[in-house]
């Protein structure tokens, strides 16, 4: 485990609160251990898999998704998590999963820690298992800026199937989180998305859990974006030194959607 003085001088110069920083940190721990247990079946996706697997100066964050490529029963789960806690050990971060739900479609649950910061602190952990998946997984190494590092790989989502769920969840629930991922996917890594396969795998992904789209509107919902802005500076001003306003943000979303769906 670092020292709380590392914690520290990284939440100082981020200008992070020192619980998001530690967090993040605790997270490294928990990929190193799902790496060392050997499944084939979790698949790391969501914005924290961006932030460790693609691009180190993403937004942080405070939860860990994943999808499953087979259903999974709640006493499996438990022996798999029992697993990622023993080889977590390593770190010297012990992990005590709470609240946890299972059904034949996710698992849900919170996953509480101490580390460096001495107080107990926690994040969630969601795992899909009825979820579309696209089967162009990637090997990636964890992004570990700490002192501690280890050489970790991980299955994860690419770009594209990252983004089209993102996009899917748009429809469902519209997170102010959601919004930020896409317009920073889109305004600053284009170049690195093939828009017609993140097409083919939104439609999909929409099709598989029955989830309508007549086009761009669709994603930009008065009422939804209503809600999204009342949660934005909560959501979000906690994981990003200099969070962009929310007018901003939906104003340039909504074109460069467009472009994934071939408006411009």
């Amino acid at each position: 485990m670092i020292p709380l003085a590392e914690i520290k001088r990284l939440a100082a110069g981020e200008r992070i609160p020192l619980g998001t920083v530690e967090r993040d940190y605790v997270i490294c721990w928990f990929l190193y251990g799902v790496s060392k247990i050997a499944t084939q079946d979790l698949i790391f996706k969501g914005g924290t898999a961006l932030r460790k697997t693609y691009f180190p100066l993403w937004r942080f964050s405070e939860d860990l998704d994943f999808s499953s490529r087979k259903t999974m029963e709640e006493e499996e789960i438990e022996s798999l998590l029992k697993s990622v806690n023993e080889k977590a050990l390593k770190g010297g971060i012990v992990f005590d999963i709470k609240s946890l739900h299972v059904n034949p479609e996710y698992c849900m649950g919170k996953i509480y820690y101490t580390g460096p910061l001495q107080t107990k602190n926690s994040f969630k952990l969601d795992i899909s298992m009825n979820e579309f998946l696209h089967e162009r997984y990637l090997s990636r190494e964890v992004l570990w800026e700490y002192s501690d590092k280890e050489k970790v790989g991980i299955l994860v989502y690419s770009l594209e199937e990252i983004l089209a769920e993102k996009l899917r969840s748009l429809l469902q629930r519209g997170k102010s989180r959601d919004y930020y991922d896409i317009w920073t996917l889109l305004g600053a890594h284009r170049k690195d998305i093939n828009m017609k396969t993140t097409r083919q795998i939104f439609k999909k992904k929409c099709r598989h859990l029955s989830v309508p789209f007549n086009g761009v509107d669709d994603f930009f919902d008065a009422d939804a974006l209503a809600e999204t802005e009342r949660f934005w500076e909560r959501g979000l001003a906690h994981q990003i030194d200099e969070l962009p306003g929310f007018d901003t943000v939906i104003g340039e979303c909504k074109s460069l959607v467009e472009i994934v769906f071939g408006r411009q």
